[in-house]
């Protein structure tokens, strides 16, 4: 069947418009989608300070700590190994793309 020059731009017209359509139609879903998802972040926010609070409150258990360990004659012996802070050499080459 041969399409007239008319017919082909009606054909090619409804083609686009059923895309135009489809593509408005995903706007409009991930649009609304998004705003459901804005309220799902307030109570997110809200669980948080609410996490927040409880760790707040069980680091404080922590600050009670008994620190004569410290003081004690076996953690005294203990030896370190390594020197501190570490010294960081020379590494590599300035350019390692340069060939040798």
């Amino acid at each position: 069947m041969i399409l007239t020059k008319e017919q082909k731009k009606k054909k090619r017209q409804k083609f686009l418009l059923i895309i135009l359509i489809i593509v408005v139609f995903l706007a409009a879903i991930i649009l609304w989608w998004s705003f459901l998802q804005s309220d799902k972040k307030i109570e997110k926010n809200y669980l948080l300070e609410i996490m927040k609070k409880k760790i707040i409150l069980e680091s404080k258990k922590f600050a009670n700590l008994d620190l004569s360990v410290l003081d004690s004659s076996l953690f005294n012996e203990l030896k370190g190994h390594g020197d501190l802070p570490i010294k960081i050499g020379e590494v590599g080459r300035d350019n390692p793309f340069v060939p040798y």
